[in-house]
Formats: C-alpha cells, sequence, structure tokens
C-alpha cells in the first residue's frame, strides 16, 4: 500500500504536468520570478548586515585588550569598551534592524508567492470557476500567513535585543531552538497546504495531525523523494557551474522545475493518504 501510493502519486504527477503544459509553465515562471525578487531582498539587506558586522568587528579590533588592561579598567570602574561602545551599539542596532527589515520583506514575498503559487497550482487538481479558486486562494494565504508568521516570529525574537545584552543570550542553543521550530512548522504547513485544495478549515486542522502523524511514512517519503530531486538539481549546478553553460543552464532550470513538481507530487500523496483513511 505504501509503495503503490507513493509510485502512483509519480505516475500521476508527471501525467498532470504533461496535460497541464500552460500551467505548468506558468508555475515555473511563478517560481522563477519569487527566486529572482528573493535574490535580490536577500542580497540587498545581507550586504547591508555584512557590513555591520564588520564595522562592529574592527572596532572590537582596535581595542586590542589583553588581561592587565581589561583588570586595570574594572578596577577604575572604567568602562572596558569606552567610548567604542555608543558606536558599537549603534551598528548592532543597524544591523538588527536590516535583520528585521529583511524577514519582514521576505515574509510578504515568501506568503504572497506561496499562496499563488499553491492556488494556481490547485487548477491542476480542481477545475472549477474563480469563485472556488478564490476561496483555495484565500485558505492557502491565511495556512501561509499562519506557519510563515510563526517561524519569522521565532526568528525575529532571536535579534530583538541590545549589544550591552547580548552575552547573556545563549546563541547557539537558540539558533537550534529555531531551526527545530521551523523545521516542524514547514513539515506540517506543506501538508495543511495540499489538503487546502479541497478541505475547509475545520477538516484541515484534523487531517493535517492525521497525515503528518498517523501517516508520517508517506510524508516522509514524499519529502525525501522532493528533497532528493531539489539535491541533484543543486549538486549539477554547483558541479557545473564554471565548466558547462549548457548543463549550468539546465541544472537552474530543473531546480525550479523541482519545486513545482514537488508541490503537485506531494498534493498527490496527501489527497491519497487521506483518502485512504
Amino acid at each position: 500500500m505504501h509503495k503503490s501510493i507513493i509510485l502512483n502519486s509519480l505516475k500521476e504527477s508527471f501525467t498532470l504536468i504533461w496535460k497541464n503544459k500552460y500551467l505548468s509553465m506558468l508555475l515555473f515562471v511563478l517560481e522563477l520570478l519569487f527566486l529572482v525578487v528573493f535574490s535580490y531582498v536577500n542580497i540587498v539587506y545581507q550586504s547591508r548586515m555584512l557590513e555591520n558586522a564588520k564595522t562592529i568587528s574592527e572596532m572590537l579590533n582596535k581595542e586590542k585588550l589583553d588581561e592587565a588592561d581589561i583588570s586595570s579598567k574594572i578596577m577604575r570602574q572604567e568602562k572596558i569598551l569606552g567610548e567604542e561602545l555608543q558606536d558599537i551599539n549603534k551598528n548592532f542596532d543597524e544591523l538588527a534592524k536590516n535583520f528585521k527589515l529583511f524577514a519582514a520583506y521576505s515574509f510578504i514575498l515568501i506568503a504572497a508567492f506561496a499562496s499563488l503559487n499553491w492556488s494556481a497550482a490547485s487548477r491542476m487538481f480542481n477545475k472549477k470557476g474563480f469563485k472556488q479558486f478564490l476561496k483555495i486562494f484565500l485558505r492557502v494565504m491565511v495556512i501561509s500567513v499562519f506557519y510563515f508568521g510563526l517561524i519569522f516570529w521565532a526568528s525575529y525574537s532571536l535579534l530583538s535585543t541590545s549589544a550591552a545584552d547580548i552575552e547573556n543570550i545563549k546563541s547557539l542553543s537558540m539558533y537550534i531552538e529555531i531551526v527545530a521550530l521551523s523545521a516542524i512548522l514547514l513539515y506540517f504547513m506543506f501538508i495543511s497546504l495540499a489538503l487546502s485544495i479541497n478541505n475547509t478549515f475545520k477538516d484541515i486542522i484534523q487531517k493535517t495531525l492525521l497525515v503528518g502523524i498517523k501517516k508520517i511514512h508517506y510524508t516522509l517519503a514524499a519529502y525525501f523523494i522532493n528533497i532528493l530531486i531539489f539535491a541533484v538539481a543543486i549538486a549539477l549546478l554547483l558541479y557545473f557551474a564554471e565548466k558547462s553553460m549548457f548543463i549550468l543552464t539546465i541544472s537552474i532550470i530543473l531546480a525550479t522545475f523541482s519545486f513545482v513538481f514537488g508541490r503537485i507530487f506531494l498534493i498527490n500523496v496527501v489527497d491519497k493518504v487521506q483518502s485512504s483513511g
């Protein structure tokens, strides 16, 4: 049963993509557009944050304090970092501000494109009128905003502090917790999105837990296949980045297509799993 659901879903996903060539192309273009816009936002704000971090590092290196200097300043009740502390605080606040802006723009982009892409993909399974499409879009939007909101809220809280308090934060532990929480939320989010095509909110909540926990072997198998396809595309992309422009182009197309296929494949698997009880 497990094998047949996965294999049948794979076959049906390729068949659906082949039969809906124009819609598949639209999904591909939307995915490519998202990657371009998101990459631009990422480059802009990552460069700003790196510049802030570099400035902070340079200011700290200027001090060149040894143990004797630190002990002497403590005895005289002087500030260890002297006048540099104000500038360090300013740059840290600027870094935090850029991170929060990056998180906000990323949240808007991801939620908007996720809603549009999943709703468009639903047309392969449910070709009813515009009213039905709008209902699906709104359900997907609410689900996307809810899950991504939790993920970004957790990430946002990481830098909701000042430079003076930063040493009191267990940074590594917090990063691990955020990554773990994000992974769990993403796991259930994609199931909820797949269910949003043919289910109401009440059913989505119940069936997300059923499929995500009780039928975990099916969803993990689907995730593994999707990740494997994407990993192969990225491996080719990295290997041929400076060797073959043709294969590099194919790799970019394959990597982008893996998102389109992965979405349709997961919808197929979840639909079959929930139908099987």
